[in-house]
């Protein structure tokens, strides 16, 4: 693991130290879940983004697509399972 160091005011190391001790972890495991539920919500907001592009230039399926497609699905792990 790298190590990567960050500047913060008192106010919010003092903030983070309490959340940290009221969840009985560091203030270390604090900051990289943060960190990553941070990056979750940022790819998140990226994919919801592309989705709306794609309903702008009209790269849909139609609901009767999609039901066909599930149908499919289905019928191949049926298919499979019956193996």
């Amino acid at each position: 693991m790298s190590l990567t160091q960050v500047h913060l005011d008192e106010r919010t190391l003092i903030r983070l130290d309490a959340i940290a001790a009221s969840q009985d972890c560091s203030r270390e495991e604090l900051l990289r879940e943060a960190v990553g539920n941070y990056l979750e919500l940022t790819e998140l907001k990226a994919a919801v983004e592309k989705g709306r592009a794609d309903v702008a230039r009209g790269a849909t399926y139609s609901a009767e697509e999609v039901e066909s497609y599930f149908a499919r699905k289905r019928n191949e792990l049926r298919t499979r399972a019956g193996q």
